[in-house]
């Protein structure tokens, strides 16, 4: 109506690609109880959707159905209200089709980067290394980039070497909210302030050291137990003393008491999102145990890996429905945890993966997405969210769930903002998507009304402030 267009750069397809997954259970992962199946898991081994190859066009063979997955991306400046389109698919020897397209678009904007909740999901040059050889600057950079643009934090929880204060500054640019300068697990209080004093003169030295210092925390003691708690008390305590940064680990100790969380010196606590049968009782996330870890001055975190299983929301292939990947973000306003850590989006070094993936070759793509482990079986996904292709990093359709979920997110955030500054009214419209970390739709249609709804009530909130204002 009004003349305003979208241009067609904006809009991204991709072809759906199919990785091979073989013994299949979808059994209760925890084995708490291991005669629980997931309802919303058919055990069926075979070749599941998750890849999406960035090809110009594509081949489809007799009796094969080929999906494609269609982006449009709104630019910040685009006049709110629906646009409508097409989309032309021209077979050769036939006829072209034309799909039609409507997208609405709101009057509100969404920061770049992971905007208002905390991603902590590990990326390491030497499982890059594994498959792409030389990790350029320029490589590890684009994978850097490609990770924001989904909206998540690039940052390699595990290397004991701090990152590139050039990258750094390259990814401030590109939206990046907060990073590990180093896993000092394994070093001494000693050898650890040497390492931190010299990455801090570092950044001293940079226009942007400031900045970057303000978004730079330690992380360490993964899924550490009693035996460690000395030293980490010791190693956090010096940091935390001569550093000021915060303190980030996964080790057991979320649920005792906050009298007796102060002396471990950990600044971000990060429990695991649910239960595992015969782990540590400190290791699963409490809501009542995580306020009273608040109130002690503690920011609680949460992490998924191959735990938790059903009826928890992870990203795993075959047992987890791609909706949950989405779910989980709602899940995190909800319950007001400050951020979600993943141990790795780039896991890739796995039996047969030698070679980047070159997308012209079909759909049926020869990656092994796997790891074995005895006691729970195989685990498909874990541990990888990006694949690796020839002409740089390519997307799944988990990845694109999660930027949806934390795009949700910051719907849930404005709509705070819009009611007064309180998070009550976003924690309520919640509820027609999650009732709790066990209890969630898996219908994707009730995903989009609930979001339709919150954007039409930050706008007419916006609009009302906008009449009140003097003139």
């Amino acid at each position: 109506q009004t003349g305003a267009r979208i241009a067609s750069t904006n809009l991204e397809w991709r072809q759906v690609g199919f990785v091979h997954l073989g013994e299949l259970t979808c059994k209760n992962i925890p084995r708490i109880h291991p005669e629980i199946w997931n309802p919303a898991c058919p055990p069926t081994a075979g070749w599941w959707p998750d890849p999406l190859l960035p090809v110009t066009q594509f081949s489809v063979t007799t009796n094969f159905s080929q999906p494609l997955w269609i982006t449009l991306h709104a630019p910040a400046d685009a006049v709110p209200g629906r646009y409508a389109g097409t989309i032309t698919l021209s077979p050769q020897g036939m006829a072209a089709i034309r799909v039609p397209l409507q997208v609405t678009v709101y009057p509100l904007v969404l920061a770049p980067g992971p905007g208002h909740i905390q991603t902590a999901f590990s990326i390491e040059r030497e499982h890059l290394r594994g498959i792409l050889g030389d990790v350029t600057p320029e490589i590890w950079r684009s994978y850097g980039k490609f990770m924001l643009q989904y909206r998540l934090n690039p940052t390699d929880l595990y290397s004991s070497k701090p990152p590139s204060v050039a990258d750094l500054e390259y990814f401030l640019g590109e939206g990046i909210q907060s990073y590990n300068v180093a896993n000092l697990s394994r070093k001494s209080p000693e050898a650890a302030r040497t390492i931190l004093k010299d990455f801090m003169d570092a950044l001293s030295a940079s226009p942007q050291g400031a900045e970057l210092r303000r978004r730079a925390y330690v992380y360490g003691f993964d899924e550490a137990g009693p035996s460690f708690f000395p030293k980490m008390k010791d190693l956090f305590g010096m940091i935390r003393r001569d550093f000021g940064v915060p303190t980030f680990t996964t080790a057991y100790i979320f649920n005792d008491p906050p009298a007796s969380l102060d002396p471990y010196n950990v600044s971000w606590v990060c429990p695991l999102s649910g239960p595992v049968e015969g782990g540590d009782v400190n290791q699963a996330f409490e809501p009542a145990k995580a306020a009273r870890a608040r109130v002690s001055g503690h920011e609680v975190w949460a992490y998924i890996c191959c735990n938790p299983g059903f009826p928890y929301a992870n990203f795993m292939l075959g047992q987890n429905p791609a909706i949950e990947s989405r779910i989980l973000w709602w899940q995190l306003y909800r319950e007001k945890i400050a951020g979600l850590l993943y141990w790795g989006v780039a896991v890739w070094p796995r039996p047969g993966n030698k070679q980047p993936i070159d997308p012209a070759q079909g759909p049926l793509v020869g990656w092994n997405v796997t790891t074995q482990i005895p006691e729970w079986s195989a685990l498909h996904g874990d541990g990888l969210l990006i694949y690796p292709g020839i002409n740089g990093p390519m997307s799944s359709i988990r990845l694109e769930n999660i930027r949806d979920g934390i795009e949700d997110y910051e719907y849930l955030w404005q709509l705070a903002q819009a009611s007064g500054g309180t998070s009550a009214a976003s924690r309520e419209a919640c509820e027609a998507i999650t009732q709790g970390l066990t209890a969630f739709t898996h219908n994707p249609e009730a995903v989009y009304i609930q979001r339709d709804i919150i954007a039409h009530r930050i706008a007419s909130a916006q609009q009302t402030h906008v009449q009140r204002e003097p003139r």
